[in-house]
């Protein structure tokens, strides 16, 4: 088992080198080459260790976001989550470039992808085949992008999941100020950084990289608890009753 615990660690320095992974850190990655090397029957065969070591990582990253998610008030999973979401971004811009996409657009579709998976993990049906997944959906956004259909809605792409509802949540809090009766309820049904990201960037303005200087927190966590807020005052009867009322009053 020693020999093929470093055998499992030579393969994963050279597909880490690769494919310039940084989402494990160096303290993690004994951990890892451990978890991988247990995962596998021992062999010899490199495809064989090299696959086991990508479906491993691709699956670390997932359950990492995933957790998040379910866990948005703890701050080591927060952290962790963070740097998933920014190894995401990192792998779909690669892709991106590798398919020829617009240096215009390479950084748009990598933002896109990264808040896709962020908003609905739940349609990575093959966790351990993240990356598959993750390049399909720069296809997608390549192709989505050159037919003009992104550049043509009213809403884009980030706030696709408020749009489908009746009701523009996002524009309705920008535009209407009524926060005596928002902020009290706000204050209840939402974590305290939530509350603070539909108060300062939404209502007030802010850009969300000074939201997430404030917060101590990256930009892609701005973003992602802003569409988990969105959700909760969505489906709040209170708080969608209110949003009714000011929408037929325009």
């Amino acid at each position: 088992m020693p020999e093929f615990l470093e055998n499992v660690g030579k393969y994963w320095h050279e597909t880490k080198r690769r494919y310039n992974w940084q989402f494990i850190t160096a303290s993690e990655e004994l951990n890892f080459i451990q978890t991988i090397a247990e995962s596998i029957a021992p062999t010899s065969d490199p495809t064989s260790i090299t696959n086991a070591i990508k479906h491993g990582y691709n699956r670390l990253i997932y359950d990492t976001i995933v957790f998040a998610i379910h866990n948005p008030d703890d701050p080591v999973a927060r952290s962790a989550a963070n740097r998933a979401c920014a190894e995401i971004w990192c792998i779909a811009r690669n892709i991106a470039i590798a398919r020829g996409v617009d240096q215009a657009d390479i950084e748009d579709i990598a933002q896109e992808v990264t808040l896709r998976l962020i908003t609905n993990p739940e349609k990575v049906e093959k966790p351990h085949k993240l990356a598959a997944w993750i390049g399909y959906q720069v296809l997608d956004f390549r192709k989505r992008f050159y037919s003009g259909k992104l550049r043509s809605q009213q809403v884009a792409l980030e706030t696709a999941e408020t749009a489908a509802s009746t009701i523009d949540v996002e524009a309705l809090v920008e535009r209407h100020l009524m926060l005596t009766l928002f902020k009290p309820l706000l204050k209840e049904v939402l974590s305290n950084a939530q509350y603070v990201i539909i108060c300062k960037h939404l209502i007030d303005g802010s850009p969300p990289h000074e939201v997430a200087q404030q917060l101590n927190v990256d930009p892609h966590t701005i973003h992602s608890q802003k569409y988990r807020a969105l959700k909760i005052i969505r489906n709040h009867p209170k708080l969608r009753e209110l949003l009714e009322s000011i929408h037929e009053q325009q």
